[in-house]
């Protein structure tokens, strides 16, 4: 389970709030990361709500109107792929 998950020291990122698009780049890996949609309301919600990971599930499962189960295994899903990524650490 996760704790809470922070932006790596490794990455700079901004929202572009004309296209609705949050990227990301990685200074140790040199790869960017755009993030639109779920994947973007995920990221708002841990980052800069600092939210929890359950708190994230929750909200998200509410606002797209989703079984929580169903959102609970694809948002793990999606950190797993960020932590690998070092985009975010897990604290």
């Amino acid at each position: 389970m996760f704790g809470n998950i922070r932006c790596s020291k490794s990455i700079s990122w901004q929202i572009e709030p004309d296209l609705d698009l949050v990227y990301i780049f990685n200074h140790r890996s040199s790869k960017w990361f755009y993030f639109e949609g779920v994947s973007k309301r995920i990221w708002e919600s841990l980052v800069l709500d600092e939210n929890s990971f359950q708190q994230t599930v929750k909200k998200i499962s509410i606002e797209y109107e989703t079984e929580y189960d169903v959102v609970f295994e694809d948002t793990e899903e999606f950190i797993k792929e960020l932590i690998d990524e070092d985009v975010v650490v897990n604290v």
